[in-house]
This record gives structure tokens, sequence and C-alpha cells, in this order.
């Protein structure tokens, strides 16, 4: 947002004459940035809407993600992170926004992290949150590095084949989406939930037993239910892929 300060026009007019002047004119530019402690590029107006909700919070850097949950092969795109998915998630051609915050403190013994979800959406009204999820707290000795549990990346519109692996087994299953989508990744677990958007209302597509079960999470924003974790191994030192694999996606286009 930018203010344009301009010097008052002196002017002076002689009846005997006539006599103009006017002082040279001064532009001063004040750019306002945003108090969001992240580094993703969303617009302003994006981050002094969720900057209410996350302060206290950051976005985590590439480095605190393990090769599980985002793979180091993975073609950067600003609008594409684990932390961060800039898509049309409503189907309106207006951009959309999904964020992970985290949240860290540091004890004598152990570190502890919390993470945060938020999902903006375009409305007729402008953007609103649509969703404000605390996904839970994740806590661990020193033994280990402080890194994340949770992360997220873009699904593309478009027919897709999901494949999971359980027990060494693999699961195929066709589905359409009508419109962009992000996915929700956990650490130790082989749960993944696939979000989506239609009009205001956001809807939680969760893996259960190879079949994805579609559900509406609560109206506006929720508190969600928090999970308490204990990390006993590090993930850091995973070197598979992601459990649920999204094939051939199209290019990320903005």
């Amino acid at each position: 947002m930018t203010k344009r300060i301009f010097t008052a026009l002196l002017a002076s007019i002689v009846v005997t004459g006539c006599y103009y002047y006017e002082a040279p004119t001064t532009v001063v530019t004040v750019t306002k940035e945003s108090t969001v402690d992240t580094y993703v590029r969303a617009p302003y107006d994006v981050l002094d809407l969720i900057e209410p909700y996350v302060r206290g919070y950051f976005s985590p850097s590439i480095s605190r993600y393990s090769e599980y949950l985002y793979p180091s092969a993975t073609p950067h795109d600003p609008y594409d992170l684990p932390c961060y998915v800039k898509a049309d998630f409503n189907g309106d051609y207006i951009s959309d926004y999904a964020f992970l915050f985290t949240s860290e403190t540091q004890y004598y013994y152990e570190w502890e992290i919390n993470t945060r979800l938020i999902v903006v959406l375009s409305s007729s009204f402008g953007m609103e949150i649509a969703a404000d999820i605390e996904l839970g707290t994740v806590t661990a000795s020193y033994d280990f590095p402080i890194e994340e549990y949770w992360a997220i990346g873009y699904v593309p519109a478009g027919v897709h084949e999901v494949a999971t692996y359980y027990n060494g087994l693999e699961t195929i299953e066709t589905t359409i989406l009508e419109n962009d989508a992000f996915f929700l990744a956990e650490l130790e677990a082989v749960d993944q939930s696939l979000f989506f958007a239609d009009g205001g209302a956001v809807y939680e597509m969760e893996w259960e037993d190879g079949v994805l079960a579609k559900k509406m999470l609560d109206t506006g924003i929720s508190a969600g239910t928090t999970k308490k974790i204990r990390l006993t191994k590090s993930g850091l030192a995973k070197t598979s892929g992601r459990i649920l694999q999204w094939r051939d996606p199209s290019a990320h286009v903005n």
C-alpha cells in the first residue's frame, strides 16, 4: 500500500500585474510492510487479514522439512511450498491461499512446535478466512533435530490417479477434482487429507482404507481437533517419497 503526500500548492496573483508561483512538488513514498513473519509471496491484504491469527507464528523454512514430506527433487515453485499454496480452490478464477504456520518453544530438555493451518478464500465480499485449524503440538528431546510434522502441497484440478502404499501393498483410485486443491501430509502417519472448497466452504477428503471420504469442515473458523505428538525417531533420516502420490500433476499455472 502506498501513500503519496504532496506539498501544498502556493499560488499568488498580483492585481497590478500577474505573478504566479508554484512551489516545487515533493513526492514521498511510504511502503507499509506486513508484520507477519513469513517469506512467502502472498498479497499484503491477505497477510493483513491473517495477521491477528498468526502472531507468534512463522512460516517454516524449507530446511525444516524432511525428504519424506518435501523431496529435494521437487521443482521449486514459490506458490507450491510445504507451508504455502496459492491456487483457485473454489473455482471463481480468483486466487485462494493455504498456509501452515509454526510456533516454536525451546525448553531445557526438549523442544516443542505448534502448527496451524489457515485457508483464505475469495468471496463476493473480498478475501475471507474460511478455516483456521490448530493441527497439533509436537515435542521431542534435543537428540532429534527440530523439524516440521505437517506439510501441504498443490493438487491441480483434473483427473488424478491416487496411489497409497500400506503394508507393502499399493492401492490406486481415480478421483476427479473440479477445482484446485491441496493435500495435508503427516510425518509419521499414513494419513493424508485432501482439501478443496465450494463457494466459501472448505471440505476435507480423508484417505480411509483406500477410499477418499468427503466431509465438510465446521462452518466458518474451526479450532479443529489438535494432536499431541512426541517424536520417537527423526523424519529427517527418511529417504522415501510421500506415502500418497498424485501422479502426473499438470504444471502449476498462476
